[in-house]
C-alpha cells in the first residue's frame, strides 16, 4: 500500500475518494436516500457533512484537474479526518458504538488467529 501511495499518488487519491463515495452510497442505500440526506443535513451534522463532501471534491479536483501533489496530500489528510468525524457522528452510539465494533472485530480476529495457529 505504501508503494502505491509513493509511486502513483494521484491514482491513490482517486481510488480513496471513490471508496469514500462508495461508503456514502452504501449508507444511503441502507437507510434510504431521502432519509439519509435528511439525516446528514440536520443542524448538528451539517458541518461534518459539508466538511466531508468538501474534502471529497477538493481531493478529486487536485488529483485530476489541477495535479497539485501538496494540495492533494493535504486534502487526503483532511478527507481521512473528516471521515473519522463523519463516522463518529453517523454511527449509532457514536464513539462508544465504534469502540464496541472495533472490540468485536479484534476479538473475532484473535479467535481466528488462535484457531489457525492450533492447526
Amino acid at each position: 500500500m505504501a508503494e502505491f501511495v509513493l509511486v502513483v499518488p494521484y491514482k491513490f487519491a482517486m481510488v480513496f475518494t471513490l471508496g469514500s463515495l462508495s461508503l456514502l452510497a452504501s449508507l444511503a442505500f441502507l437507510s434510504g436516500p431521502y432519509s439519509f440526506c435528511k439525516k446528514l443535513l440536520r443542524r448538528k451534522r451539517v458541518f461534518f457533512t459539508l466538511s466531508y463532501v468538501g474534502a471529497l471534491l477538493l481531493t478529486f479536483v487536485f488529483s485530476t484537474l489541477r495535479k497539485s501533489l501538496i494540495l492533494m496530500a493535504l486534502c487526503c489528510v483532511w478527507q481521512v479526518l473528516a471521515m473519522l468525524f463523519f463516522a463518529v457522528s453517523t454511527v449509532p452510539g457514536g464513539a462508544t458504538g465504534l469502540k464496541f465494533i472495533c472490540w468485536m472485530l479484534v476479538k473475532s480476529v484473535e479467535k481466528c488467529v488462535k484457531y489457525v495457529l492450533r492447526l
